[in-house]
């Protein structure tokens, strides 16, 4: 997803989809965006680096880290959840898959199976 995120920017205004329409009108940061959620970042960031820098956390501060990255997971799915069943999102995806310029990235990234021997 990350990667068509980047090809929707570096391409605006230079896609179409079969029909003809510029893809930037649908631009898929925009269908993203409102499946996106807010996680509590600063908690977790201060909790989990103190931890990782060998610092002890109290009962109470383990228990908010446990809770910070159970609750960071379960937004994590819905996001997850909500972009995978979007139509439109899955729409513009499937275009953008099918243009020319992207399909050659894309075929010139996929790593080079090595026959093992």
């Amino acid at each position: 997803l990350v990667d068509y995120i980047i090809y929707g920017i570096f391409f605006e205004g230079k896609l179409e989809l079969a029909n003809g329409t510029p893809l930037g009108q649908f631009t898929l940061l925009d269908a993203i965006r409102p499946h996106l959620v807010p996680v509590d970042y600063e908690t977790w960031s201060r909790l989990h680096w103190r931890g990782m820098r060998g610092e002890s956390l109290d009962d109470v501060e383990r228990d908010e880290l446990a809770r910070v990255e159970k609750d960071i997971v379960a937004a994590i799915d819905r996001v997850v959840d909500g972009v995978t069943s979007d139509a439109r999102i899955q729409h513009i995806l499937d275009a953008m898959k099918q243009h020319p310029w992207i399909s050659r990235i894309e075929a010139e990234s996929v790593p080079k199976q090595v026959n093992a021997r």
